[in-house]
């Protein structure tokens, strides 16, 4: 299969979103288009990407690596009324068979920041993007996981943002969202079939490109980052956020 760039979306076209994701299962969105959205405000987005500053130290690296910081949180979305709530801060946990590397336990990380809790953009974008999930998979509510991440670079170091490789998240659907790249190079997102084949590639690059993919249709992995010359540190912040379709009126 020949590896192809992926064509983006610059402007708030939920229709055309929606039409990709029900096609080929993978949509490229400009940051452009999201300062377009009703949500985006130049105050709320600061404070918003701030966040990243006051992450932790992901102490279950399988691999050992001190490379990547987080936090995490998980919300529940009823369309029906247009809800967003935060649900009691608990652990996260993936099956080993979607992850190899870090799967197989409860992973303890620190909660959201209330602040992000409470920011216009972040609640915005969250509704926005289930807004569209709805009309794709009418008659479901949605367990949303959020994941904050910032991977490190660091002389003869790389970060490295999938370290489990090639993969799913056994979850609906996935919204990859850059929030800032300083001082590095590398960092491509690959789009692959179920079969690892590839089927694009892109590298987000400007606050707020995002890539939302059908977590059932497609694997998805991004390449190491490294420190770009003359640097002495760097890293890639990237909000990711996991939507599980849950039937309607359940937790």
């Amino acid at each position: 299969m020949i590896t192809m760039q992926i064509q983006d979306v610059t402007g708030v076209d939920t229709n055309l979103i929606v039409e990709r994701l029900a096609g080929p299962g993978f949509c490229h969105i400009r940051g452009g288009a999201v300062r377009q959205a009703e949500f985006f405000t130049e105050e709320s987005w600061n404070a918003f990407a701030d966040s990243w500053n006051r992450l932790e130290m992901d102490g279950y690296m399988g691999d050992n690596g001190k490379y990547r910081l987080r936090r995490y949180g998980n919300y529940v979305y009823r369309p029906d009324h247009a809800s967003l709530e935060l649900l009691p801060h608990g652990p996260y946990f993936q099956s080993y068979e979607i992850n190899p590397l870090n799967g197989g336990i409860q992973r303890h990380f620190e909660p959201l920041e209330e602040s992000v809790s409470a920011s216009s953009f972040f609640t915005g974008l969250l509704q926005w993007c289930a807004g569209m999930f709805d009309r794709l998979e009418p008659g479901s509510d949605w367990d949303i996981m959020i994941h904050q991440y910032r991977i490190l670079a660091k002389p003869q170091e790389a970060g490295l943002p999938t370290p489990e490789g090639i993969h799913r998240d056994g979850t609906t659907f996935i919204l990859t969202f850059l929030i800032e790249r300083s001082s590095i190079e590398g960092g491509e997102t690959g789009i692959y079939s179920l079969n690892r084949e590839p089927i694009g590639r892109l590298t987000l690059a400007e606050p707020m490109d995002c890539i939302i993919g059908d977590d059932r249709r497609t694997m998805h992995g991004v390449t190491p980052v490294t420190l770009s010359p003359g640097a002495e540190s760097g890293h890639r912040d990237v909000l990711i956020a996991a939507f599980t379709k849950i039937p309607r009126g359940n937790d």
